[in-house]
């Protein structure tokens, strides 16, 4: 971060009533920037997302832009979502556990 002096959160605490709100805050600022692709409005010197944001809210540089809706694909292109039944489930779990004794059997021999 190009300023070095700051090695705690302090300056930031002194904008929220507590760390949760922070946080929360922190989260809804990366989350519009990662939707809406912009760039840090501050510079940091690293690619740390976490970061950016956080140098944002200490320089109270950090805005918000509008997310645009995407375009939903047509159902046809699709991939068909199967939800889990207990015997998929159970068919899984019993292929998992065969490779596994099946890898153990031939590291014993």
């Amino acid at each position: 971060m190009e300023n070095k002096e700051t090695l705690t959160n302090e300056k930031l605490k002194t904008r929220f009533t507590s760390m949760f709100d922070l946080v929360n805050y922190a989260i809804d600022v990366a989350e519009n920037m990662i939707l809406t692709g912009r760039e840090p409005n501050t510079f940091t010197g690293v690619q740390n997302r976490a970061v950016q944001v956080l140098d944002e809210i200490e320089k109270h540089k950090e805005s918000f832009e509008e997310v645009k809706q995407e375009v939903p694909m047509e159902p046809e292109l699709r991939e068909p979502r199967r939800e889990p039944t207990r015997e998929s489930i159970v068919e899984k779990a019993q292929g998992v556990l065969g490779e596994e004794a099946a890898s153990s059997k031939s590291a014993a021999e």
